[in-house]
């Protein structure tokens, strides 16, 4: 047992184990630590348009004619309690599930929004969510998690978040990241959450800084 909680770190891992990393992150994360919000962004095949430059376009624009995906195409996927599955926010107001949404055509991204613990859960426990989205050939790009959150000013976009983890494949923000956990933990808690920490970092973690090979980024 640790006699220090780790509060912020980094899990630095190769190219090839960060979607594991990503999934396991989410799958696992302990029960007792609530979501109070979740953002991630899914790409097909981990493709995405991160630059205009033509040569960079046309690079782009032959890989998803490759893979036979839209191009510069972006979705919104919300839980819907109504409908108490997955859906896809259109601009013309339609909300088809996002398994419909998927059997239809490869989009070329799907953000995912999530506003409490219960839609988390079922995000990562469920077909409709995130087992689609992989058993899909979608990659996770980055994702966002709140432990809680406080008020904060206007500059600060009115929230300040209280604890939680990042995750990333570009070279600023590659890997998981842990930005502080719920001063409200027990020291048990604290304890739990920091030896499960230490064991992703453990299974996943090299040595050595790990590559920057996410070509299909562009």
């Amino acid at each position: 047992m640790p006699t220090e909680t780790e509060t912020e770190g980094r899990i630095l891992v190769p190219d090839e184990k960060l979607q594991d990393l990503f999934l396991e992150t989410v799958r696992t994360l302990p029960p007792f630590v609530g979501v109070e919000h979740a953002e991630f962004r899914f790409a097909a095949d981990g493709i995405e348009s991160k630059s205009l430059l033509e040569d960079k376009k046309k690079k782009y624009l032959a890989l998803c004619k490759e893979k036979r995906i839209k191009p510069f195409s972006r979705l919104k996927v919300e839980w819907s309690s109504s409908a108490r599955c997955f859906v896809v926010d259109h601009v013309f107001g339609s909300y088809p599930s996002l398994e419909d949404e998927i059997s239809g055509g490869r989009t070329g991204v799907y953000e995912v929004r999530l506003e409490s613990h219960p839609q988390f859960v079922d995000f990562g426990s469920t077909k409709g969510g995130l087992d689609l989205l992989i058993s899909n050939e979608y990659q996770m790009m980055r994702g966002e998690l709140w432990f809680g959150s406080s008020r904060g000013s206007c500059s600060e976009g009115g929230r300040l978040r209280d604890g939680g983890i990042d995750i990333g494949t570009s070279r600023w923000n590659k890997g998981v990241r842990l930005e502080g956990i719920p001063d409200d933990f027990t020291e048990v808690q604290k304890s739990f959450f920091q030896d499960w920490f230490n064991r992703l970092r453990t299974k996943y973690e090299r040595p050595s800084a790990p590559s920057s090979k996410y070509e299909n980024c562009i």
